[in-house]
């Protein structure tokens, strides 16, 4: 069995034959600097998800056939696909909070967050900041953001119902990744897009009330879904989005295209 000082060891070696410093590592694998340390010295604890995080971001292969391997790999996998989830629903927690505070649309909250890379680094801070108070987060927001805070769209109406609305969102962003195969950062850029966010914004609209079912139902007869999946479904027999049209639904995800490019390029996709 490998110690996990030579783990340590073997792990700093690549990071410094590919010239990288450890905040680069540390951001791309979803971990804290200082986590990161503690295993290249080959001290401290750390779950298994994060070795491996680490083994595929070096592209390392330790021979794990064994079964007890495999089964912690399968684990692992497992846990991953948790923490994604407790991450995704902790940045919709921020998305609605601060938009709760400033009394501004959670669209164009999400979209400000996005375009200035503070998504990112809550995803990455996430073990860190989760634990945070809503004031303190709110302040880190108001900073990154600065004046642009100011700039953003004013909400349809005074915003309520918080918690209702995260746990809604979130479970609706878990739906559109199990159902049509999406990570989960993907689909929950693709439903702060769609019209269903600007109508959950309303309180007047009571789709707080409703369940997440229904609201995929809603993003499904919505604008953004014909993008992704109408003209695919129709004409493969319904079967899944193809990884190109994925592609072009998730640049439209981060805004580099617009709705009509997007409907473009996949209509001339299923022409071929």
């Amino acid at each position: 069995m490998i110690k996990k000082a030579e783990i340590g060891k073997i792990l700093k070696n690549k990071r410094l034959e590919r010239n990288l410093r450890m905040d680069d590592v540390a951001k791309e694998v979803m971990i804290t600097r200082s986590t990161l340390c503690s295993i290249e010295n080959g001290s401290g604890n750390y779950s298994i998800d994060i070795l491996f995080r680490l083994l595929d971001f070096y592209n390392i292969s330790f021979n794990i056939n064994s079964p007890k391997a495999k089964t912690n790999k399968l684990r692992a996998s497992r846990i991953s696909k948790t923490l994604d989830k407790k991450i995704n629903r902790f940045i919709i927690m921020c998305v609605e909070q601060y938009a709760s505070s400033i009394n501004k649309s959670s669209k164009s909250v999400f979209k400000a967050l996005k375009e200035k890379g503070i998504i990112k680094e809550l995803t990455v801070d996430y073990d860190d900041m989760h634990g945070m108070s809503t004031y303190s987060i709110n302040e880190y927001i108001d900073k990154r953001l600065g004046k642009d805070s100011k700039k953003l769209e004013d909400s349809l109406s005074s915003k309520k119902h918080v918690l209702a609305k995260t746990i809604l969102i979130a479970q609706t962003s878990e739906l559109i990744a199990k159902k049509y195969k999406y990570n989960i950062a993907d689909a929950t850029n693709g439903l702060y897009r769609s019209e269903v966010i600007e109508k959950l914004d309303d309180d007047e609209t009571g789709l707080y009330n409703e369940s997440a079912q229904y609201l995929l139902s809603l993003f499904e007869e919505s604008v953004e879904h014909e993008i992704a999946f109408s003209v695919s479904i129709a004409t493969t027999g319904g079967k899944p989005p193809s990884k190109k049209v994925l592609k072009i639904y998730r640049a439209y995800c981060r805004g580099e295209i617009d709705y009509k490019t997007a409907i473009a390029a996949i209509t001339r996709l299923h022409k071929k």
